[in-house]
């Protein structure tokens, strides 16, 4: 697939980064539910450059991830 965004190290302490600088943050799918532990920004997966540029121009909404309790994590029950 061309524009494939794909997994990154380091999502949660960039999320971390931005919190109370700015209210949303989009990284890649597979990095959705680590970005999600954040609270007080808004997460949004995606898995291509067409699917950022169609959500940043309105084109395409996006729902962001829910945020996740660590006790799920912790028993297993996370997505």
């Amino acid at each position: 697939m061309e524009g494939q965004v794909r997994e990154v190290d380091g999502v949660l302490p960039s999320v971390l980064a931005v919190r109370g600088k700015v209210p949303k943050a989009v990284v890649p799918y597979n990095n959705r539910t680590e970005g999600a532990l954040v609270s007080g920004v808004e997460v949004y997966g995606v898995k291509s450059l067409r699917e950022i540029v169609a959500f940043l121009s309105g084109e395409e909404e996006l729902k962001p991830e829910k945020p996740l309790d660590i006790s799920e994590i912790l028993r297993g029950k996370a997505r």
